[in-house]
């Protein structure tokens, strides 16, 4: 009895595989391969970032216990700029990368912005090059990663034609200043 029904069940899966076709039999293949994969490869992959996400979610927790209050970021900040008293020679710093690129600044225009409630300097140098395209994005680059005291306040650029390899280049550049290491540096008789 139990081989008929074996036999029985064999007969009607081989019809049914048979009134399928090629293409029926081919997408049966393909769900059963993607059960497999779903428990070989996908869920244990969906159960390991879930334990990430538990732990990312602790993490946030310890990282604030640990960050510095604003008040700290704050004084960090303006004790990592350099003093107003030091604000010639970091000018200065400035224009020998220029020279260095063998670029030249036209037109340029200096500007103090001191509030007096505000800890910091602002000293705005608007000037303009002509030269290369290349050559001025390298030169705003190099500035700006060795002068981190310096940030850009707008540019904008100016072609005379197509076919002009030279540009010109309107440069706004903000220069940051710490006030209180020159009121310290009074204070104390230092020279910063």
């Amino acid at each position: 009895m139990g081989n008929t029904m074996v036999a029985t069940l064999q007969w009607h899966l081989y019809r049914a595989f048979e009134r399928l076709g090629y293409i029926g039999n081919l997408a049966i293949a393909l769900f059963g391969l993607l059960i497999i994969a779903y428990f070989s490869f996908v869920r244990p992959l969906s159960l390991s970032l879930d334990e990430a996400k538990s732990l990312s979610i602790e993490q946030p927790n310890q990282i604030q216990q640990t960050a510095m209050t604003e008040e700290e970021e704050l004084k960090a900040f303006q004790h990592a700029l350099p003093s107003v008293a030091n604000r010639a020679s970091k000018i200065q710093s400035f224009m020998d990368i220029a020279i260095a690129e063998d670029l030249q600044p036209n037109e340029v225009a200096y500007k103090t912005e001191d509030n007096a409630g505000d800890l910091l300097s602002h000293y705005h140098v608007e000037f303009s090059l002509y030269a290369p395209y290349p050559d001025i994005q390298r030169f705003l680059s190099l500035s700006l990663h060795q002068l981190n005291y310096v940030s850009i306040e707008n540019i904008s650029f100016n072609r005379e034609s197509v076919k002009d390899e030279n540009v010109e280049a309107r440069i706004h550049l903000v220069f940051h200043f710490n006030k209180l290491a020159k009121q310290a540096a009074l204070t104390t008789g230092e020279a910063l």
